[in-house]
């Protein structure tokens, strides 16, 4: 039932986010690419999505900010109304 509250059954977005989350647990940093003890795994991640943010237009930062914003409401407003059940 918490599943269902939070909006994550049934849910493709969810679905999606598994997948990839999977996916990234399924690659492992080798103890080579471990220097200085910083990953290299994880810089190469920020360094991506750093440029990926760089590259971006205001309205695609907008746009993505005010979907995380609006689907945290909608699972708050979820759980307060199912939240006896809970």
């Amino acid at each position: 039932m918490v599943c269902t509250t939070a909006l994550l059954c049934n849910n493709a977005w969810n679905d999606n986010l598994l997948a990839e989350y999977q996916g990234a647990m399924a690659v492992t940093a080798e103890p080579s690419t471990i220097k200085n003890n910083k990953c290299e795994t994880c810089q190469a991640f920020i360094s991506k999505n750093s440029q990926r943010l760089q590259s971006s237009s205001q309205d695609d930062v907008q746009r993505v900010l005010s979907n995380v914003i609006e689907f945290r409401d909608l699972a708050h407003e979820n759980y307060n109304y199912n939240f006896e059940m809970v």
